[in-house]
């Protein structure tokens, strides 16, 4: 984890001054959305992984569509 925090704020602070801050936000919210969907397959405990990311996989467009 220490690690990951690490490469965070490396993505953060070392920039060349073209990074926005909504830049930045994504960056930290993507982090935190994979953590969180990482939590959920973990807390699900299914036993095919694979069919599992295949069944979550088709419910993602539909918000991707309407964000877009």
């Amino acid at each position: 984890m220490v690690i990951a925090l690490l490469g965070l704020a490396c993505i953060i602070t070392i920039t060349d001054g073209n990074a926005t801050h909504a830049g930045r936000a994504l960056v930290l919210v993507g982090a935190i959305a994979w953590s969180i969907a990482n939590i959920v397959m973990k807390k699900s405990g299914t036993k095919d992984v694979l069919a599992f990311l295949v069944w979550s996989s088709l419910f993602a467009p539909i918000p991707l569509f309407l964000i877009a």
